[in-house]
């Protein structure tokens, strides 16, 4: 997928070979990196103060919002479609069940909003699923809701035509890579490629 596409674009830059390791838990990301068991954590990761004291971002490679990803009808027995009550606000999500990434920035979202309606939003951290895995759930009915970012939703929601993608939980947020802290080098590299690949039709 995308980010694939970035990085090999990157490492033929570079002249290096891309040797891949799957994880979308952030922790355990961020704990292969500070361990030298990865050199890059190369996902959508949003930029926050917390996680800038022990990562180094790249320059970002994107920006999105959170949405939230629902059902808009299911269809019945005899072909028909029932539409469904759409959640528009973030306070409709009170006393809902919302199933997201273990240990992702969706998780702190829906943090966020539960502390402001000072109310209870359930949260349901899954591991070892991907964004595309849980839309999927989202869309079968085997869960009620998910979030992921609205360029991810955008990119699967051809897959899913019942899904509804319309809500936004936050604003939009810097999307980025990160590297050690100690990887100075390696940071202005990839920052330099970042920065004229981006002006590159490719990226676009």
């Amino acid at each position: 997928g995308y980010q694939f596409e970035l990085l090999t674009a990157l490492c033929n830059h570079l002249g290096v070979a891309l040797e891949i390791k799957v994880s979308n838990d952030k922790e355990k990301n961020i704990r292969m990196l500070l361990d030298g068991e990865a050199d890059l954590i190369a996902t959508n990761l949003a930029v926050t103060p917390k996680d800038s004291k022990r990562i180094s971002y790249t320059i970002p490679h994107s920006q999105s919002r959170q949405i939230l990803v629902q059902r808009n009808w299911e269809l019945q027995p005899d072909g028909q479609k029932k539409y469904n009550r759409l959640v528009r606000k973030s306070r409709d999500l009170i006393g809902k069940t919302v199933y997201v990434l273990k240990n992702s920035s969706y998780v702190d979202c829906l943090q966020q909003i539960s502390n402001q309606l000072s109310d209870t939003i359930g949260i349901v951290e899954i591991p070892d699923y991907d964004v595309e895995q849980l839309m999927q759930l989202v869309a079968e009915g085997e869960i009620p809701y998910t979030v992921c970012f609205e360029n991810n939703a955008q990119v699967n929601k051809g897959l899913y035509p019942n899904l509804d993608i319309k809500t936004d939980l936050s604003d939009a947020s810097d999307l980025a890579w990160a590297v050690r802290p100690d990887a100075k080098m390696l940071l202005v590299a990839i920052n330099q490629w970042m920065k004229s690949f981006k002006e590159d039709v490719r990226y676009q």
